[in-house]
């Protein structure tokens, strides 16, 4: 099974939703900052 990134992540959400990925990317981050703490 290929690894899936973060990046992986932030462009498959950008493109759903259209958002930027910058913005997407702050998001996935701050979410997974809290999952390690």
């Amino acid at each position: 099974m290929p690894k899936l990134t973060k990046r992986d992540i932030v462009v498959s959400i950008s493109n759903q939703t259209g958002m930027v990925q910058h913005q997407v990317f702050d998001v996935v981050q701050r979410t997974l900052d809290k999952i390690t703490d």
